[in-house]
């Protein structure tokens, strides 16, 4: 994808409200999940590669922080793990455009039931943690939070200490 090498390009897809309005289209296309699927990686690629304010708020304007939040709950690691990264990005970039969308879809719960999931992928829980931290730093989120970065530490994770002391810091960082 163009989006993945360029961040020229990335800045200038992003920019484009017509590509937009096409490529938000795509993400809610009922007769193919593949182009759902790749329309929102899309968005996420758009974010992750021209760190824009510009493309922040344009993805935002038309509604894609929702179909980002959405990817995010895939059932392909992958794809969770872009999401989140892009929605952390887009957060530490434009906090003001991501507020309403994530209060909107209610991402904090969506999180929480990340973190909560036994069997889920350890690395999807670093990227919501990743994204909790963001937040937190924003001053964009309430109380809920920091019982988030409770909650995970309980998780059970395979015992390393790269994982333990990964923890301990983002609890420093919170609370």
């Amino acid at each position: 994808m163009l989006g993945q090498s360029c961040k020229g390009a990335a800045l200038k897809l992003g920019r484009d409200a017509v590509l937009l309005a096409r490529i938000m289209e795509w993400c809610e296309a009922k007769d193919h999940a593949g182009v759902r699927g790749e329309a929102s990686r899309l968005l996420a690629a758009l974010i992750r590669h021209s760190r824009s304010p510009e493309v922040v708020r344009a993805v935002a304007r038309t509604d894609g922080v929702r179909h980002l939040i959405s990817m995010a709950t895939s059932e392909h690691v992958i794809m969770q793990n872009e999401a989140l990264v892009a929605l952390a990005i887009a957060s530490a970039i434009d906090i003001e455009s991501m507020r309403d969308p994530f209060r909107e879809a209610e991402l904090l719960p969506t999180l929480k039931n990340m973190l909560d999931d036994p069997v889920g992928a350890v690395e999807v829980k670093f990227s919501a943690m990743g994204l909790i931290c963001t937040l937190a730093n924003s001053g964009c989120t309430p109380p809920p939070a920091h019982r988030l970065v409770e909650i995970y530490s309980q998780i059970m994770l395979p015992k390393k200490v790269q994982q333990r002391q990964a923890i301990d810091c983002w609890k420093r960082q919170i609370l």
